[in-house]
């Protein structure tokens, strides 16, 4: 089954999605994009958001148009709090006048920023468009998560409905206003601001449907208009404007509600501040859409939350200054208290500008406040949480938006708008479900995470924007804020309470939960939620399921103990630096013992400051301060966890003589300790290292490359290789196939005794997606790792071409010395010659080979008897050329048979086989026999004469001198022959050879080790694509269990390359490894 969880599993067992309508789609090459993190096969889908996507059990439907820029300003502009607080704070005003409404604003900011903290860390862990519902699934205690998530889901999916439809509402009754403003004679009816929410509700639809994918593009510029028109706003109320006094503005606090007292009133006049700051988790509804949303989506909700919250306060004490009469501005005609304030400062044309400049940026936010919640429908759709779910969260396969969605949303909001023909008071009561549903759906999930930060924190997932040690205080002071603002979002605007004052969101909160509970008590069968997140999240499983997939057996890594558990405890130590007679040398000291060896070698001294150098005077242990062992060492400690093998560290700098070090290292045994102390077998700190998690095993083998490396390409790439990315990537791959393993093994187990939403064919079919996504991954490694061991063993070059051409001479210059013998009689070289040199960072061997001719062949040779010795020296020149990575053909300028003139000589044979090689070179030698017009004339020649016989067209041609090498005097200022020039050609050949994208140079570290592993790894995944292919037949059927092994050999495979897992043989693996 999928991971996906399911609230109405009834008897519809339909796929949600159908996976072959959105075909992979290749990466896209807009250098904006680019980076090492956009290196996944789906448009703007990088590796984190494939593995988001996968653990969380959901398939990627919806385009990721979202960048970090675009998605930070759809938030800021979204959320629209200053924008908010102007045309929204009558409330406030009522109840605590500007002093009230401004500290009120002021408290709530600061305590909010505690939620939004814990959001933003929730959207990084499970960056999914269904936001606290899905949240609450994931951390709810394993017996009321069902029952929390569906509620926290309705909760969510009304209160962002409300949400909507007040934000068109709002703006409809603006729109009246300002008619009134300049038609005085006009009566607002309520039919009227009905029409303009169609109107409202138009727009919408229009630009989430056909504007949908231009609307990232324009965010930009929207958050330009959101700063701007701030600015015009201020400035014109600071210079225009009549002002009140500092005093009144700060501490001038009013109670027009009729409370008891100032302090009551204030309470109940926050829900001003309150509602102009919810709404920004928006970004987390629309993570599906944002690329690399596990990071950028928190940034996005955090800091547009503190830039609009820090706007916000700007403009609050503008506006608050600016209102010379509460009283006036409450009884303003218009019944908005800032269009009082504009006419206060401007004439009407003047006040008409004004707002429309704000009424733009929040039509612009109902427009992204739409868009938020049609993606968080989608979601509780997707998990058939709502009636006529496949309907709902059916995406529209050409755009890739949920339209129904979006047209669902609109329709909802069409429907409440004619509720305001009939009612007001109706009307409002049902959209002040917004802020009560929010903050129960904000309370419901931060508690959730507060309960698994407690009781179960290694099951958390892991975030990539984290609170840390800071959790469980951010996460509860934010629960508090929570429960304090749901407890005073019940209270009426003033008393005594009417109709239209009572606030009717407790009576529909209490209606709306028991219908709730009947539907999911009446409409919905038992589910499978703890299969469903056991094999896609990280906690505990309940109860009947914990027998199978308990996490520490099956889901968390093992790390495997290379030795008996005992000998963790010891203390090792070793000479980290080469032996012989050096200025210095350093031992190195792991272990539980290191301070102990400190204090015996350096007795009464203090414990040197942690990664900061000090000298003391090393002393034999077995004597009291009678043996210097070296006055001037320099001693460095590293405490754990944070060292080279994840234990304490203890390095001495020491003089290099021979005598010094063995005294020192004789000595540390020596050494009082409670633990043993004794010298490390070979690669036993590596060892540590890997055991402590410091280093993977990819990380492991390019360590021991970068020590090997002799060429500068060999250290890039072993450099490469131990960025640590190889081996999560590997790791990512292996946990998901344990992920798809237990699903199909969970359907094997429980498939008789519970019902699932899928069949083994359409599990396997689903499954299999995500097997192509990473067989095409495969096999990109499987190329890098080529080009790598190019680099890593050296690039075999074979010189061939008819005797005399001129190939030992060649090979001499390369070399600069003489490797082979030269001589002028033909078949001098009858064996091969093997020299290996570092060519310009790259290591090579060059092949001297024996000179190639074809008996009887006059066309290109002369006519020559070939002996039995030749022969032999030419079968082992072809199959060396046979062997070689690039073969360079060398001809040469001769005089013509008739004596006549000069003609290039060359072998077909050695140019055939030049032709048929991956890569290869020809190279006419010679040259200082003719003159440059001559020399091209001669090639022009030489190219059409063997055009017919050999394909060489692409090949280049290089001409050069061997003798005019030989003869000059200044290498480093001229090229006398052209040996350069060739060494250049055979330069740019390494590079075609070993180049790979920007975003895949790490797999230049791949081990042939590790691509032997990969290609076994791709072979059993073949076969289970095999079987997944049988699936689809009607007439056969899968064997699910044949299926199951298939991947549990492939994940094998790639544990044996991380060292970590259940693989048999990863003990000897490990033990190979560290052992170099």
């Amino acid at each position: 089954m999928s991971g996906k969880p399911e609230f109405l599993s009834g008897d519809d067992n339909d796929k949600e999605v159908e996976k072959s309508k959105y075909g992979v789609q290749e990466a896209s090459d807009d250098p904006e994009y680019a980076g090492e993190q956009t290196t996944s096969i789906i448009e703007g889908h990088t590796k984190h958001d494939q593995h988001d996507m996968w653990r969380m059990g959901k398939i990627q439907e919806l385009r990721r148009n979202y960048r970090a820029l675009s998605a930070f300003c759809f938030a800021s502009v979204l959320t629209a709090v200053w924008e908010f607080l102007l045309f929204a704070n009558t409330q406030g005003l009522i109840d605590g006048g500007l002093a009230g409404l401004f500290w009120s604003y002021v408290w709530t900011f600061i305590g909010f920023s505690f939620v939004i903290l814990s959001l933003a860390e929730m959207a990084s862990m499970a960056p999914t468009s269904g936001g606290q519902y899905h949240w609450v699934s994931e951390f709810a205690p394993p017996k009321y998560q069902k029952f929390l998530s569906y509620v926290t889901g309705w909760m969510s999916v009304l209160s962002w409905q409300a949400g909507n439809a007040s934000g068109s509402f709002l703006t409809g009754t603006i729109i009246q206003a300002l008619i009134g403003l300049n038609n005085p004679d006009y009566d607002p009816k309520n039919w009227q601001g009905t029409l303009f929410v169609f109107a409202m509700v138009l727009i919408l639809f229009i630009c989430n449907v056909w504007g949908a994918h231009l609307w990232p593009k324009l965010q930009n510029g929207l958050m330009v208009l959101h700063i701007f028109g701030l600015l015009a706003v201020i400035i014109v109320l600071w210079v225009k404007a009549p002002h009140q006094s500092a005093k009144n503005v700060f501490t001038g606090f009013t109670n027009e509600g009729g409370w008891n007292s100032i302090g009551l009133s204030l309470m109940v006049g926050q829900i001003t501040g309150i509602y102009s700051l919810v709404g920004s988790d928006a970004t987390a509804h629309m993570a599906e859409e944002v690329e690399d949303a596990g990071r950028y989506v928190p940034i996005s909700i955090f800091w547009s939350y503190i830039g609009n919250g820090i706007m916000a306060i700007i403009f609050l004490i503008t506006y608050l200054f600016a209102i010379s009469s509460v009283d006036d501005a409450l009884n303003d005609p218009s019944g908005y208290p800032f269009i009082y304030v504009f006419r206060t400062a401007l004439p009407n044309s003047g006040v008409n500008a004004l707002t429309i400049i704000v009424l733009v940026i929040v039509i612009a936010a109902n427009i992204s406040f739409n868009a938020s919640t049609a993606r968080q429908t989608f979601a509780f759709a997707r998990d058939k949480g709502l009636p006529f779910s496949k309907w709902i969260s059916h995406v529209n396969s050409n755009s890739q938006i949920p339209v129904n969605s979006v047209a669902l949303t609109c329709i909802f909001t069409i429907l409440l708008s004619l509720i305001n023909i009939g009612s007001n008071v109706a009307f409002n009561a049902i959209i002040s479900l917004q802020i009560v549903a929010l903050m129960m759906t904000y309370a419901c999930s931060i508690s959730c995470v507060l309960y698994r930060r407690i009781i179960h924190p290694e099951l958390l997932p892991s975030a990539r924007w984290s609170l840390g040690k800071w959790g469980i205080l951010v996460n509860s002071i934010g629960l508090a804020f929570v429960t304090f603002s749901f407890f005073w979002s019940f209270w009426p605007n003033t008393i005594p309470v009417d109709a239209e004052s009572f606030n009717w969101s407790v009576v529909l909160s209490k209606a709306r939960f028991c219908s709730q509970n009947g539907f999911l008590r009446f409409g919905s069968t038992p589910m499978i939620w703890a299969r469903a997140y056991t094999l896609k999240s990280s906690f505990t499983p309940q109860a009947e399921f914990t027998k199978t997939y308990t996490p520490s057996s099956r889901y968390h890594n093992q790390v495997l103990a290379p030795h008996d558990v005992d000998l963790v405890d010891d203390t090792i130590y070793a000479l980290s630096t080469a032996p012989g007679r050096a200025g210095i040398a350093i031992v190195r000291i792991s272990g539980p013992s290191c301070l102990d060896v400190y204090r015996s070698l350096c007795p009464g001294k203090a414990i040197p400051k942690p990664r900061h150098a000090s000298l003391r005077s090393l002393y034999d242990p077995s004597t009291t301060r009678q043996n210097i062992l070296d006055s001037d060492a320099l001693v460095l400690y590293f405490p754990t966890p944070n060292t080279v093998t994840g234990e304490d560290v203890l390095e001495l700098h020491i003089h290099g003589g021979p005598a010094t070090v063995k005294a020192v290292i004789s000595a540390i045994p020596k050494c009082a300790s409670q633990f043993p102390i004794r010298y490390a077998e070979p690669g036993e700190f590596t060892r540590r290292a890997f055991q402590n998690n410091r280093l993977d095993l990819a990380q492991v083998e390019a360590l021991s490359d970068t020590l090997s490396a002799e060429t500068e390409q060999q250290r890039r790439a072993a450099v490469r290789g131990n960025s640590g990315r190889l081996g999560r990537t590997y790791e990512e791959w292996r946990e998901q196939l344990l992920y798809a393993r237990g699903e199909l093994e969970a359907l094997i187990d429980f498939s008789e005794d519970q019902h699932f939403d899928e069949s083994p064919a359409e599990l396997l079919t689903s499954v299999a997606s995500q097997v192509k996504i990473m067989l095409k991954s495969i096999e990109a490694h499987e190329l890098a790792s080529h080009r790598g061991e190019l680099l890593k063993k050296g690039i075999r070059i074979s010189l061939l071409g008819p005797p005399n051409a001129g190939k030992s001479s060649l090979l001499n210059q390369i070399v600069g010395r003489e490797a082979s013998i030269v001589s002028q009689e033909a078949g001098t070289t009858r064996d091969i010659v093997e020299v290996s040199l570092d060519v310009r960072g790259y290591l090579c061997s060059f092949a001297d080979t024996a000179g190639l001719r074809t008996q009887n062949d006059g066309k290109s040779t002369p006519h020559t008897t070939i002996g039995h010795v030749e022969q032999e020296g030419i079968r082992r020149a072809k199959a060396k050329a046979g062997e070689s990575d690039v073969v360079v053909a060398l001809a040469s300028v001769e005089p013509s048979l008739d004596q006549s003139g000069w003609s290039i000589w060359y072998d077909l044979e050695t140019l055939s086989i030049a032709a048929n090689a991956a890569e290869s070179i020809i190279v006419i030698n010679k040259t200082d026999n003719v003159s440059a017009e001559t020399l091209s004339r001669l090639t022009e020649d030489f190219k059409a004469s063997v055009s017919d016989i050999a394909p060489i067209r692409d090949i280049p041609i290089v001409a050069i001198s061997c003798k005019s090498a030989q003869s000059r005097t200044t290498p480093a200022l001229n090229d006398l022959g052209n040996i350069n020039h060739f060494l250049d050609a055979l330069v740019m050949t390494f590079q075609s050879m070993t180049s790979l994208p920007p975003d895949l140079k790490d797999l230049l570290g791949v081990t042939q080790r590790q691509r032997e592993l990969l290609e076994a790894c791709s072979g059993h995944l073949l076969d289970f694509m095999d079987e997944a292919q049988i699936s689809n037949d009607e007439d056969s059927e899968c064997d699910i269990v044949v299926a199951a092994e298939h991947l549990r050999a492939a994940a094998n495979c790639l544990s044996r390359i991380t060292g970590r897992g259940e693989a048999s043989d990863v003990e000897e693996v490990l033990g190979v490894v560290f052992e170099k």
